[in-house]
C-alpha cells in the first residue's frame, strides 16, 4: 500500500490538486469530504478509519499514479453531493452544521424590511436560483462519479485500487440512500469478482 499512499508532507492540496479537479468549485467538494464527511462516517476514531485516512491518502497521491484519480474523483464526488444539499438546503442535513459553522444556509434570506408582497417575489426568486445552482452543482458530481467509474471500468488494472474505488462509491451510495438494485448488487458484485482473483 505504502506505493500507493506516499504522500508529500508539504502537499497544499487546495493549489495542488487543482490541476486535475479543474475548478475551485469541485476542489471544495474534496475538502468537505475530507474536513466532514471522512470523520463523521466512521463508527470508530475517524484516525482509524480508511475513509479518513488511507482512502485520503491515496487521493492526494495522484502524482504517482493516474489510477488513483479513481479515488480522487469518487471523494470529490460524494464530498460535492453533501456538499450541495447542505449548502442550498434542499435536503435537512443540519447535522453537518457542527463541522462546517461558517457556512449560513439563510444568507440570502429576506430581509425583514421588505414588505409581504416583495418578500414574497425574493423568495421564490431566490428558491429558484438555488435550485439552479444545486442543479449545476449535482452536474458536476455526476461529472466526477462518471469519471471515476470510467477509470474504474476501463483503465484500472491494479485489484486493490478497483476494490478501494467501489467501496468508495459502494458507501457513497448507501449514505445518500441508494437503493437501486443497479447500485449495490453491482458495486457488491465487482468487490466479490476483485476478491476472487
Amino acid at each position: 500500500l505504502n506505493s500507493y499512499c506516499n504522500v508529500p508532507k508539504s502537499l497544499n492540496y487546495f493549489s495542488d490538486i487543482n490541476r486535475f479537479l479543474l475548478n475551485e468549485e469541485s476542489t471544495l467538494y474534496f475538502d468537505f469530504y475530507v474536513s466532514g464527511i471522512s470523520k463523521i462516517l466512521p463508527v470508530i476514531d475517524p484516525h482509524l478509519s480508511y475513509f479518513h485516512t488511507l482512502f485520503i491518502e491515496i487521493a492526494l497521491s495522484y502524482h504517482q499514479n493516474n489510477q488513483n484519480l479513481l479515488v480522487l474523483y469518487a471523494l470529490t464526488a460524494w464530498g460535492g453531493w453533501f456538499y450541495n444539499n447542505f449548502k442550498y438546503g434542499i435536503n435537512d442535513y443540519d447535522f453537518l452544521s457542527k463541522f462546517f459553522p461558517d457556512y449560513n444556509l439563510n444568507s440570502n434570506s429576506t430581509s425583514q424590511n421588505y414588505s409581504v408582497n416583495v418578500a414574497s417575489n425574493h423568495n421564490i426568486n431566490n428558491q429558484q436560483m438555488k435550485t439552479t445552482q444545486y442543479n449545476q452543482g449535482l452536474k458536476l458530481v455526476d461529472d466526477y462519479k462518471s469519471k471515476s467509474l470510467e477509470i474504474l471500468n476501463y483503465s484500472c488494472d491494479n485489484i486493490l485500487l478497483r476494490v478501494i474505488g467501489l467501496i468508495i462509491l459502494l458507501s457513497f451510495d448507501i449514505s445518500i440512500g441508494n437503493v437501486s438494485p443497479n447500485s449495490w448488487k453491482v458495486h457488491l458484485d465487482q468487490i466479490y469478482h476483485c476478491i476472487k482473483k
